[in-house]
């Protein structure tokens, strides 16, 4: 959805931005509870506030209302990914395009990446965030810990550069604050870090 790839883009939107998408999708979900993207909006934004199970729930409602929607399903796969639970994530994203084998926007290739990155599946994610093209600095940085675990040093250097071009201020605490994951899942993501060389 547009949300989820617009924000992969920009690890720290202004808070006002946020608040203000957030009071939309809510308005939203009033007008019209039964419309499944309002649902996933309004759950994308409950993930950014970190509000887990609330997230889980409108996921789960648009879902419900539109269960042949392969973009909801990924966004449930995306959900579930962020909150240390990549294995039914994972299966989610595949499960969008058994719903529609044509579904593939650029954002789906990078969020099943964070999926498999999640699962130490570390090859298959480097060539689905190759696929999704990423532009923001998180993602780059998890292609960085791709290629250092797969023993990519030079491509692993090429990314922290790539990745520190984008957000120059980045660092392993900067990055890892700023991604939406479990606590173990953070720290596997500095692990992959500090091998591809990002400074702490």
């Amino acid at each position: 959805m547009i949300l989820q790839r617009e924000f992969s883009r920009a690890l720290a939107w202004p808070p006002e931005v946020l608040d203000r998408a957030f009071a939309l999708a809510k308005r939203g979900v009033e007008l019209s509870d039964g419309e499944g993207t309002s649902h996933a909006a309004l759950g994308h934004l409950y993930l950014e506030r970190r509000c887990f199970d609330t997230a889980l729930r409108h996921m789960e409602r648009a879902n419900e209302i539109n269960p042949a929607n392969p973009a909801s399903k990924a966004d449930l796969g995306i959900l579930l990914t962020r909150i240390g639970r990549a294995e039914e994530g994972l299966e989610h994203l595949h499960y969008a395009r058994c719903i529609d084998p044509y579904f593939g926007p650029s954002w789906y290739w990078r969020v099943l990446g964070v999926a498999q990155f999640a699962l130490y599946q570390y090859g298959e994610a480097l060539a689905n965030f190759d696929r999704g093209a990423p532009t923001g600095a998180g993602e780059t940085a998890m292609m960085a810990g791709c290629c250092a675990k797969l023993g990519f040093v030079e491509r692993a250097r090429e990314l922290v550069a790539q990745c520190l071009a984008i957000q120059p201020d980045a660092t392993i605490g900067y990055l890892v604050a700023r991604t939406l994951f479990s606590e173990g899942d953070r720290e596997h993501l500095a692990e992959c870090l500090r091998l591809a060389g990002l400074r702490e």
